[in-house]
């Protein structure tokens, strides 16, 4: 039987210094992930020169699969809806080689979307969205979860910046 990884991944942009900050928390175990005090403690923050939000949040899904043990059952915890469709959507950008209908140019995160697609072979990946910046006291573990992870990426996005 394969291990159950409860990982998290967020990601904060700007666009106005061009960097993103990429975080995530990975609970290889599902009694470590029931513990909402560890998640403070297992959160990895990554510093990242991006164009735009979107390669900021699958940079963080590929740092999630590159430290998940292989073949075991992941679930993928994020806000992104393009992280959240990439499984979806994966024959069909294959199919096309990754070259946009309407303008005929490889896509724009073509890189890493092959790297995400070839670490998510890997594992068994299930994606679930969350809705971001939810605040309240009925929060769901994994709503928790995210919630301390959001915070951690936006308050170090604000401290690059206020570096600079």
């Amino acid at each position: 039987m394969s291990n159950i990884v409860h990982a998290y991944t967020d990601s904060s942009f700007s666009k106005e210094f061009n960097i993103a900050v990429c975080g995530y928390s990975i609970f290889y175990n599902s009694d470590n992930h029931k513990n909402i005090s560890l998640c403070e403690n297992k959160i990895s923050l990554s510093y990242l020169t991006e164009k735009n939000n979107i390669r900021g949040e699958i940079r963080g899904a590929i740092n999630v699969l590159e430290n998940c043990p292989l073949q075991s059952k992941v679930y993928l915890y994020t806000d992104c809806q393009c992280i959240v469709g990439l499984l979806s959507r994966r024959e069909k950008l294959e199919a096309n080689n990754f070259i946009s209908k309407n303008k005929r140019n490889p896509l724009a995160n073509l890189d890493l979307y092959k790297e995400f697609y070839k670490l998510s072979d890997q594992v068994n990946l299930k994606v679930v969205w969350l809705k971001g910046h939810t605040t309240g006291y009925s929060l769901t573990l994994e709503e928790k979860n995210f919630s301390f992870l959001d915070k951690a990426v936006r308050k170090y996005l604000r401290e690059l910046i206020n570096s600079k």
